[in-house]
């Protein structure tokens, strides 16, 4: 009899905890607002836009409406956006974030992929990602921009920066368009891939490869397998 009570009991809190955690297909949009902030941070498994409006600083939530109980939302200096570890969405879970100004910082954590917008980051910019995140800007200006790649994720930047400082690992992927001076450190697997750079600085060990299809100067540290690949400029006195 205490075995059948305890598995009743055990049963009872699976269909309890999973139904709370697996979405219901049905999707409930909430749209937020609050003051400009300097940091956004967001944990979960997100497809996320980030733009540029001068109207006002918001963000439009569309999420299975039984899973707004595993949502956490903060406020202020710091815009959190949480959604809970191990829940399942039926619906792939949005934010749509528009803000008057550039953050400093910019954090996600889990299986999402981010997309930044026409930004002009004129103040310093802080970029961590990681557990997969992906991270797309797109037509942006960046006087500097510091940014830590891990746990195969991914950022990409597609633009101008002036002075960029990178950290990857991992297996993490990090992609430039234009760089006026690059710091990069690179480790287990890590890929560095920069379209046009001036000045490059580069720290690499295990396996990790960076790679340039334009490249003024470079200075480089290599150790335990790891590679850099650009190309060698002739100069015209030698051409002759």
């Amino acid at each position: 009899m205490k075995k059948v009570f305890f598995a009743l009991i055990c049963s009872v809190l699976f269909f309890t905890v999973g139904c709370n955690s697996i979405g219901n297909g049905v999707v409930k949009n909430l749209k937020i607002t609050f003051e400009s902030p300097e940091y956004v941070d967001i944990e979960g498994d997100w497809r996320i836009d980030i733009s540029f409006d001068k109207g006002e600083n918001s963000c439009e939530i569309l999420l299975d409406e039984n899973l707004f109980s595993r949502l956490s939302v903060r406020k202020g200096k710091k815009l959190g956006i949480y959604l809970a570890a191990g829940i399942h969405p039926m619906v792939a879970p949005v934010l749509r974030i528009k803000l008057t100004e550039p953050v400093r910082k910019l954090e996600i954590e889990g299986n999402a992929t981010c997309n930044v917008n026409g930004f002009k980051f004129v103040r310093p910019l802080t970029v961590e990602l990681s557990d997969r995140a992906v991270c797309f800007f797109d037509k942006c200006d960046a006087d500097y921009i510091a940014a830590e790649v891990a746990d195969y994720a991914k950022f990409s930047f597609k633009g101008t920066v002036r002075a960029l400082h990178a950290e990857a690992d991992d297996r993490a992927v990090f992609e430039a368009d234009t760089v006026g001076k690059l710091f990069f450190e690179g480790a287990n697997n890590a890929v560095c891939r920069i379209k046009s750079c001036d000045e490059a600085e580069l720290e690499l060990e295990n396996n990790a490869t960076a790679e340039f299809k334009q490249l003024k100067q470079i200075k480089y540290d290599l150790k335990d397998n790891a590679d850099v690949k650009y190309p060698v400029v002739i100069p015209e006195s030698l051409k002759k």
